[in-house]
């Protein structure tokens, strides 16, 4: 069974999901913890500069962002 996402104010459907299988989200938290005891293993300052470059990829995104809320 499929779920949707629905605009509250307007009762638009706006996206459609499919379930995924019981195999696929074991998957995804497998990949999830790994990414995650890596990312711990980071130092600060390693974990600082990936934040920060991100920042800097998205920011200027933000005004196109904005208009598609």
């Amino acid at each position: 069974m499929a779920y949707a996402t629905i605009n509250p104010a307007t009762g638009e459907r706006l996206e459609t999901f499919s379930e995924h299988t019981a195999v696929e989200v074991e998957a995804a938290l497998t990949t999830t913890q790994k990414a995650y005891r890596n990312w711990c293993r980071l130092s600060y300052v390693q974990r600082t500069a990936i934040v920060n470059r991100a920042a800097e990829i998205n920011f200027p995104r933000l005004p196109r962002v904005r208009r598609s809320w």
